[in-house]
């Protein structure tokens, strides 16, 4: 019986449910009966392949940096940093196989919407129906296209719930459950009811109305421009939407923030303001990129070593001036064109 491993994008929806939907994909199109093992990846400082085997029948990797190894069968990721060098880009650029196993699109909202596409293309895969709904959610979350900042502060709506979740969480049978119920052709609904997710669903709600009274003390917004800093503790996750919430008329959003053995510095737009597509753009994922970090147009991070805090103080308070010099280079430019 063939052994499947697939490396994602851990602590995250989009990585989750990009797995189970390559799960029913390979047991429908491939091998019914193959065993799959999840192994939830995270951009920690320095993040390299080093140590990981690929020892699986097929390995893959979902949602996540590519990998220069010829052991890996499958690849399928969205982000615009996937690359960690030039030579993993050639790499990839050099797999021909027919018809394809590896996949690219940094303009994809959602890895598991852009995966499910092509593996439609060039598979003949047909989502179950419980699945549509799914995709709708993770390009939403994963592209922050909310209509309102209340859908991803508040969590009334399941999904970004069940999103909040899994980010935060640090129990690693969670994310494997989630999959496997997924897999099972469990809805959000059906997931809810279970008293497993439903203790730690109202834990996960309890636990964001304290972050934002935790942000509401801190918050700083100046030129278009939060900051955030709740370094002075450790936290499991932080939901980059509640600055927003907050202070709506913040264009930027930079917040400091102590995790498990890293700093992280979350940098962001924001995806309801007036100026957010107004030129010059600033590519958050391409800044973030040149201090060891990555992400998308909109939203990116980067990680720092436990002993580097003075270093990622730093950094954080650098990363919002260039955000407020950019708030008001645009600013300029709209007045430019206004007269």
């Amino acid at each position: 019986m063939p052994k499947i491993n697939v490396y994602f994008h851990g602590n995250c929806l989009d990585g989750a449910v990009s797995a189970a939907i390559f799960t029913l994909f390979y047991r429908e199109k491939l091998i019914p009966d193959a065993q799959f093992r999840y192994f939830p990846l995270a951009h920690t400082p320095g993040f390299t392949y080093d140590g990981i085997d690929f020892d699986g029948d097929d390995n893959v990797i979902l949602d996540f940096r590519y990998a220069a190894s010829d052991r890996v069968k499958w690849f399928f990721d969205h982000h615009a940093t996937t690359f960690i060098d030039a030579a993993h880009r050639k790499h990839f650029e050099r797999r021909h196989e027919l018809p394809p196993h590896c996949f690219w699109n940094p303009s994809a909202p959602s890895n598991a919407g852009f995966m499910t596409a092509m593996l439609h293309k060039h598979y003949a895969y047909e989502l179950p129906p419980i699945g549509e709904r799914l995709l709708v959610w993770t390009d939403m979350i994963d592209s922050a296209s909310f209509p309102s900042p209340e859908i991803p502060v508040e969590l009334v709506e399941l999904a970004p719930a069940f999103a909040s979740l899994l980010e935060g969480s640090t129990e690693p049978q969670d994310t494997t459950k989630f999959i496997e119920d997924l897999v099972n052709g469990h809805s959000f609904d059906d997931m809810s009811r279970d008293p497993y997710w439903s203790n730690r669903l109202n834990r996960v709600r309890q636990a964001n109305w304290d972050a934002v009274e935790d942000v509401k003390r801190v918050q700083k917004v100046r030129e278009g421009v939060s900051f955030v800093d709740l370094s002075a503790s450790e936290r499991d996750s932080f939901n980059k939407f509640i600055p927003y919430y907050l202070a709506p008329a913040a264009l930027y959003s930079v917040g400091l923030l102590l995790y498990r053995g890293r700093y992280k510095i979350s940098v962001g737009t924001n995806p309801w303001h007036e100026l957010r597509h107004a030129e010059p753009v600033l590519d958050i994922g391409a800044l973030c990129e040149r201090h060891g970090g990555g992400g998308h147009t909109g939203v990116g991070a980067i990680s720092l070593k436990p002993e580097e805090g003075d270093r990622a103080r730093a950094l954080a308070h650098e990363l919002a001036d260039t955000c407020q010099k950019q708030y008001e280079l645009i600013r300029l430019e709209q007045s430019k064109r206004e007269l």
